[in-house]
């Protein structure tokens, strides 16, 4: 499908939903980044699920980006 439709965030979220499936981490990460960038950043479901796939590709980033996106989740 992303072939198909390489602006369809619901394609990039599905991807990423297979390769966590997978234990694909980082390029589950890299599928969820394009489908933010493709569809509404401000989807927190989203974001939460791009940090758990930078967070499970790289357990360094608990400290970076992945934990400002928690933080900002648990204000909303």
């Amino acid at each position: 499908r992303t072939e198909a439709s390489p602006a369809d965030a619901a394609a990039w979220t599905a991807l990423g939903d297979g390769l966590i499936a997978e234990q694909r981490f980082a390029e589950a990460r890299d599928a969820y980044a394009r489908a933010l960038r493709t569809g509404n950043p401000e989807d927190d479901a989203l974001r939460l699920s791009y940090a758990e796939a930078t967070i499970l590709a790289d357990r360094n980033a608990l400290a970076g980006e992945a934990a400002e996106i928690i933080e900002d989740a648990e204000r909303d």
